[in-house]
């Protein structure tokens, strides 16, 4: 016949103390919590992986806006120097034009003063050819040539002249004299031949 000790051992491990049953419910709650924790951490993994692939298919989207905008950019900026480089040179031959424009109104003066003084000059000098001229004709109605410059008769000449006057100027004139006989028989331009003084 078994002891009583033996049958109080044999109790005990078959029916488990109050003690292990709350060792086990905490255990329990614990293991859940923890399952519960990896679960919101995979969640939250998750979720920020989504989120990191978002923001990555964004940062590619912007990626290729900026590479978009920095090329019209550079082509803003090409366009720019050359529009700046024609404008440089379009001013550059705009000064020049200007100091040529400048140089020839300067050229333009300058030859308008020279044909003022000229066109002076150009009448007074046709002011005394006319003068001339008119003394030519006049020295010619009293005798002499047109063509000869009434200057240039010798004193002779003058004596000559005079002597015919003085004997048969009047009611018998020479007809070498006046102004149909200013060329003489001959027709050039020297001095008419003075008529015979009377006897």
């Amino acid at each position: 016949m078994p002891s009583a000790d033996a049958s109080a051992g044999a109790d005990a491990t078959a029916l488990p103390s109050s003690d292990d049953k709350k060792t086990s419910q905490k255990s329990g709650k614990e293991m859940d919590n923890i399952m519960r924790k990896v679960n919101d951490l995979e969640l939250c993994q998750n979720k920020l992986f989504a989120q990191k692939q978002a923001a990555l298919e964004l940062l590619v989207g912007f990626q290729g806006q900026f590479e978009e905008k920095d090329k019209e950019l550079q082509d803003c900026l090409s366009n720019y120097n050359r529009v700046c480089k024609n404008l440089k040179e379009k001013s550059d031959k705009r000064n020049h034009l200007r100091d040529q424009v400048k140089q020839c109104n300067s050229s333009l003066t300058g030859i308008n003063k020279i044909l003022v003084n000229d066109s002076r000059r150009a009448a007074v000098s046709v002011k005394d050819l006319l003068g001339n001229y008119h003394s030519a004709e006049r020295a010619a109605e009293r005798g002499y040539s047109s063509k000869a410059d009434p200057n240039a008769y010798n004193r002779n000449d003058a004596t000559q002249l005079r002597r015919t006057m003085m004997g048969g100027f009047g009611s018998q004139s020479s007809p070498n004299l006046g102004a149909s006989g200013a060329y003489g028989q001959s027709g050039q331009g020297d001095v008419a031949t003075p008529s015979p003084m009377p006897s």
